[in-house]
């Protein structure tokens, strides 16, 4: 499915008031928290059956930056307490009926020279097309 992680960032702005980009920070601005989502580089995790539907396995991982370290950490543990053991995220009329799961929890990235601190996780997203 085209843009599983539009969809998953919609509901998560939706649930927790983020703004998720894709794939690069925004601008960095000097106290803003930045969150990113990530499609993970992996195989295409897929099972078909005979009436032609297939199981396919995403893992998206979100990265946040921001110059307060503890503030980083519990947004994306925000994201994976409001995503793993989920099965139907709901945006308006778009809706996935799927499986989430926590893969990693918030865990240490680095610290760039302008002293903002990036943590990532990891969530894996099943679901049948």
């Amino acid at each position: 499915m085209k843009g599983i992680a539009k969809l998953v960032n919609s509901y998560l702005k939706k649930k927790l008031d983020l703004t998720i980009y894709n794939d690069v920070f925004a601008d960095d601005k000097a106290g803003a928290t930045d969150i990113i989502c990530r499609y993970d580089p992996s195989e295409a995790a897929e099972r078909r059956f005979i009436d032609g539907t297939r199981r396919v396995e995403e893992q998206l991982s979100f990265y946040c930056r921001s110059p307060d370290a503890t503030q980083a950490r519990d947004t994306l543990d925000d994201i994976i307490k409001t995503l793993d053991n989920h099965h139907i995220l709901q945006i308006d009329d778009d809706r996935l009926i799927c499986q989430c799961e926590a893969v990693t929890l918030p865990q240490f990235v680095d610290m760039s020279d302008s002293g903002k601190t990036t943590y990532t996780c990891t969530v894996k997203i099943i679901y049948r097309e």
